[in-house]
C-alpha cells in the first residue's frame, strides 16, 4: 500500500512539473510575439516618420522649392511652398539629405503635370526634369513595408532667373492678361520612402 501511494504521488507530481513546463512554455512564446510585434511597430514608426519627414521638406525646404521675386528690383521676396523648379540646375537638386532620408533608406519621386495655366497641353510624366538623388526604381526593389505621399504642387520650368517674379505672376496667371506666358503648371508629386 505504502508503495502504491509513492507512485500515485510521483505520478502527480510528474503531471503538475508537465503542466507548469507547459505554461512557462506558452508564456515565453507569447513574450516573444509581444517583442516581435513591438519591433515590427519601432520599424513603422521610423518609417512613417522619416516619409512624413520628406514628403513636408519636399514642398516647403527653401532649397528646393521656387523664390517670389521683385520684378524691378529683382529682391527675393520669400520661398514658394509647394512650387518645385523643373529642369532647375544642380543649385536646386533635391537630396536626401535636404529631405531628412538617411543612407539606409530608398527613396523615389514622381512627378507629373496636370493642368497649364497658360491653356497648353499638360505635361504628363516630368520625373526625369526634376534633378533628384532618389533615383531608387520602386519597382524593382518591392519593398514590403514602404511610405507613399502625393502632394498637390505647382511646377515652374527654370529660366536663367530660377524665380517667380510676382507682377508676371499676377498678371499672366492669375488675371489672365496677356501675353500668356504663364509657365505654372499645377500638379503631383509623389515620394515613395523604403528601408534598404
Amino acid at each position: 500500500m505504502l508503495n502504491q501511494k509513492g507512485q500515485i504521488f510521483s505520478l502527480d507530481f510528474i503531471l503538475s512539473l508537465a503542466i507548469i513546463i507547459l505554461a512557462i512554455g506558452m508564456m515565453l512564446q507569447f513574450m516573444e510575439l509581444q517583442e516581435y510585434n513591438q519591433r515590427e511597430a519601432e520599424i513603422q514608426n521610423e518609417l512613417y516618420s522619416i516619409g512624413e519627414t520628406a514628403s513636408l521638406l519636399l514642398v516647403s525646404n527653401p532649397a528646393f522649392t521656387c523664390q517670389m521675386t521683385n520684378t524691378i528690383e529683382t529682391v527675393d521676396l520669400m520661398p514658394v511652398m509647394g512650387c518645385i523648379l523643373i529642369g532647375a540646375p544642380p543649385s536646386h537638386e533635391i537630396t536626401r539629405d535636404g529631405l531628412g532620408i538617411p543612407s539606409d533608406y530608398s527613396c523615389e519621386i514622381y512627378a507629373e503635370g496636370i493642368t497649364r495655366y497658360d491653356g497648353g497641353a499638360p505635361s504628363g510624366d516630368i520625373s526625369s526634369n526634376i534633378i533628384t538623388e532618389c533615383t531608387d526604381d520602386f519597382g524593382t526593389a518591392n519593398p514590403d513595408n514602404y511610405y507613399s505621399s502625393e502632394r498637390e504642387v505647382v511646377f515652374v520650368a527654370a529660366t536663367s532667373s530660377e524665380n517667380i517674379h510676382k507682377s508676371e505672376l499676377y498678371h499672366e496667371c492669375v488675371k489672365g492678361e496677356p501675353p500668356l506666358s504663364c509657365g505654372l503648371e499645377s500638379g503631383t508629386i509623389e515620394i515613395r520612402v523604403w528601408k534598404t
